[in-house]
């Protein structure tokens, strides 16, 4: 049952990373396109391609808190007897589990409710702020979601791959 939630929301993840990527991909090369080819620089480009910038940088954070990528402890853990790697990591996912719960799911919310009730528009496309900033609770409460599912269950207690 853990298994699968956790593949589902595996799957959804790199789907929406993925559309992330796509978007920023074709932002910055219009970018480049309507400024160096047809000397018409366009001003959404840059703002599209940064807040798809930062919504990559925490969904992917999400991501790889899940994946047992999010510490790079392998050298650490490998030195240590199994019991005592896993314990490490238990420690790890609880830190995790703490940082995502109070930074980003309490602060986050607090930051994205702030914005939202000041009705803070983004300066060239004039979106709400709060949509920006949403992404911070979001990728919190998903890190949490892999922390407790770490915590609670031992084979999603994953040491982190080196590349």
């Amino acid at each position: 049952m853990l298994a699968a939630l956790k593949n589902a929301v595996d799957a959804a993840l790199r789907l929406f990373i993925g559309l992330i990527v796509c978007v920023l991909l074709a932002a910055v090369v219009w970018q480049v396109v309507s400024r160096y080819v047809l000397n018409a620089p366009s001003t959404i480009t840059e703002e599209v391609s940064r807040y798809a910038l930062i919504w990559l940088g925490l969904m992917g954070t999400a991501y790889a808190v899940g994946q047992g990528r999010h510490m790079a402890f392998t050298t650490l853990v490998g030195a240590l007897p199994p019991q005592r790697g896993a314990l490490l990591l238990r420690f790890a996912n609880l830190l995790v589990l703490a940082f995502a719960s109070v930074v980003m799911v309490g602060g986050g919310w607090r930051l994205t409710y702030r914005v939202f009730i000041r009705e803070q528009l983004s300066s060239v496309m004039e979106i709400p702020m709060a949509y920006v900033y949403a992404v911070v609770p979001l990728a919190g409460v998903l890190c949490v979601f892999y922390a407790v599912l770490a915590l609670l269950d031992h084979r999603f207690l994953v040491e982190p791959v080196s590349d």
